[in-house]
């Protein structure tokens, strides 16, 4: 295996041979591997095995790390929650919150009976009650921004997949997707 060192141009600053296992730790910034390390390391690295051109192989590299860095984006703007337009309210939407919401929206819908009022925690009003409409259009708020934010990144992967330089690929930049362009 072999360790390259590059800009985010394609440039590359060092190649290191034999390097075995490389391991990057993003809260120490410490990018080690044998016999060295980097600290603090905050550039681009690829691993290539031994046989490979670094000039063909190190565009490919650069187009997985861009991709996985556009996944990390898109999930942390879901995570971070969505305003509902339709009342002004702003909801966590981490994990378990998505679980909640999916419960409660199964609920009504399997109970159309139910007319409300709902009792949801919001980040800008604390608890507020909502009825069952009020509800469902945050549950269909909520679908549209994890939808539109899941599509928008398979549109810039597809971009990084299609691009032939670094540059292509240093241009394509995540912006999140909201369902009211706030």
């Amino acid at each position: 295996m072999k360790l390259v060192l590059y800009r985010d141009n394609g440039e590359v600053l060092e190649v290191i041979e034999d390097c075995g296992e490389v391991t990057y730790n993003r809260e120490t910034r410490r990018l080690r591997y044998r016999g060295g390390e980097f600290w603090p390391f905050e550039g681009r690295y690829a691993v290539l095995d031994d046989d490979e051109d670094v000039g063909e192989a190190l565009l490919e590299y650069h187009k997985k790390d861009k991709i996985n860095e556009l996944n990390e984006a898109c999930e942390a703007t879901i995570l971070a929650g969505f305003y509902c337009e339709a009342n002004g309210h702003y909801y966590e939407f981490k994990a378990y919150d998505q679980l909640n919401f999916t419960q409660q929206y199964l609920l009504l819908i399997s109970n159309p009976d139910f007319t409300g009022p709902i009792r949801w925690k919001t980040e800008d009003a604390g608890v507020v009650e909502h009825t069952r409409e009020e509800f469902m259009t945050v549950c269909q708020t909520a679908e549209l921004h994890k939808r539109g934010n899941i599509e928008k990144y398979w549109d810039l992967k597809a971009q990084v997949e299609n691009a032939t330089t670094f540059e292509d690929v240093n241009a394509i930049q995540w912006d999140p997707w909201t369902p009211n362009g706030q």
